[in-house]
């Protein structure tokens, strides 16, 4: 590690505690490190402490997974009954006897990545269009705007 006058550290030159952490950055990988390091002759505590790691870390064993067989079962359901979101496939899952919470269905189904895509409405022209003709002199009235005027007065006539 290399100063300057005005005492800064050069970004490229760090010092090895901090390349070393850069580096290795999973908790797996650093527990091969410090079992390599103490192989090597090094002692575990001072192996942990230039990784900066916690013993408790390495001594960690991580627990299996026991959302395996649900997703599969939730991934099964999705792919057979394609428009089913998450409610139908906790409820198809409740009706097979599963007792399964809602929200971890919801949970799984997410990560799972089958989510229904959003149907888009169809859109069907009501009649044609044509542009409103405009009044070419003044005190001309539109046709359009008699038609308003006639609902206007059977709305009037009838209350």
């Amino acid at each position: 590690m290399t100063q300057t006058a005005t005492g800064r550290v050069h970004a490229g030159e760090r010092g090895d505690e901090r390349s070393l952490e850069k580096q290795v950055v999973g908790a797996p990988a650093r527990r091969e490190l410090v079992h390599h390091m103490v192989s090597r002759g090094l002692s575990e505590r001072r192996s942990l402490r230039v990784i900066g790691m916690s013993a408790s870390a390495l001594r960690y064993e991580p627990v299996c997974d026991h959302n395996c067989a649900l997703t599969e079962k939730i991934i099964a359901l999705a792919q057979r009954h394609r428009r089913y979101g998450a409610g139908m496939i906790y409820l198809k899952l409740r009706q097979a006897g599963e007792i399964v919470n809602h929200k971890r269905v919801d949970r799984l189904y997410a990560q799972a990545g089958v989510q229904v895509k959003k149907r888009r409405c169809k859109k069907i022209p009501l009649s044609e269009r044509h542009p409103l003709v405009r009044p070419t002199a003044a005190n001309q009235v539109c046709p359009w705007t008699l038609s308003l005027s006639a609902q206007q007065k059977d709305a009037v006539s009838k209350t």
